[in-house]
């Protein structure tokens, strides 16, 4: 059961999921001042202190590995879903910064519902709202996935292994065609700041939309890479970036996305 799972997740202590939703806005403040630390630069050319903040030493006790295939293939695997949801938001606003990058030239970002007769539609282009704070305010931004869901997950489909769950920090950019949905994943694949570890193409014609209901889109699990990700112990936690086309995303409405949990649950998935 579920409640008999909530003892088993090291750290997992559900009084404090109340405060990860805002653990990113901590996660920004975080900084080495106050204290004396020396820098190093190791082989690989990135520089690395001495002396590590409380927060990162919390995150080295796992040998600061969160999902990553490559560490669970050498048997390394997060054993703490507290911990997932911790690095989950500190990669939280290092994602966001991405997908305006990566929409801004053929992307579309969704609209908040109070702001769609503002705007006249549900969703308006990356590119218009880059360099408008008030436009920027008006996005409708992916939350991290909900410890309740997760831990459903855990119980109906991970056998209760935390280091399955790759979409606790996830995000979207929509598009008109696949041209340029194509076009996107070729600049995700180039951007050195990011490793791409795997990819769903849910629009190939030899995907079996049966599982997903007929919803298409293309699924990109990936990490961080770049120093401020190693500075935080951030490096090897996978997040998901889904790529799909704008008949997909209207599809995604409260009730589109009610029927699917009826059609989840049904499944026990």
């Amino acid at each position: 059961t579920i409640k008999s799972f909530k003892s088993k997740v090291q750290g997992a202590s559900f009084r404090q999921w109340r405060r990860l939703q805002a653990a990113y806005e901590w996660v920004g403040t975080f900084s080495s001042n106050g204290s004396s630390q020396e820098s190093a630069s190791g082989s690989d050319g990135v520089k690395r202190t001495s002396r590590k903040s409380s927060w990162s030493d919390k995150l080295s006790r796992s040998r600061r590995s969160s999902t990553s295939m490559e560490l669970a293939a050498s048997g390394v695997q997060v054993e703490s879903l507290e911990q997932t949801y911790v690095q989950a938001a500190g990669v939280y606003a290092m994602l966001k910064d991405k997908v305006q990058v990566w929409g801004k030239d053929k992307g579309l970002c969704r609209v908040k519902k109070e702001h769609v007769d503002q705007v006249g539609s549900l969703y308006m282009p990356w590119r218009q709202v880059l360099d408008d704070e008030s436009r920027l305010a008006m996005v409708e931004w992916a939350g991290l996935k909900k410890p309740t869901r997760a831990v459903e997950k855990l119980v109906r489909s991970y056998g209760n292994r935390v280091c399955k769950l790759l979409d606790i920090c996830r995000q979207s950019i929509v598009f008109e065609s696949t041209q340029d949905v194509a076009a996107c994943l070729r600049l995700v694949a180039a951007d050195e700041d990011v490793a791409i570890l795997s990819i769903k193409n849910r629009l190939s014609r030899d995907y079996d939309d049966k599982e997903t209901v007929g919803y298409r889109d293309v699924n990109i699990n990936l990490r961080f890479r770049n120093p401020d990700a190693h500075r935080l112990g951030l490096e090897y936690h996978i997040c998901e970036l889904q790529l799909l086309l704008r008949s997909f995303a209207q599809l995604k409405s409260d009730r589109g996305h009610a029927r699917y949990v009826k059609f989840r649950n049904a499944r026990a998935l």
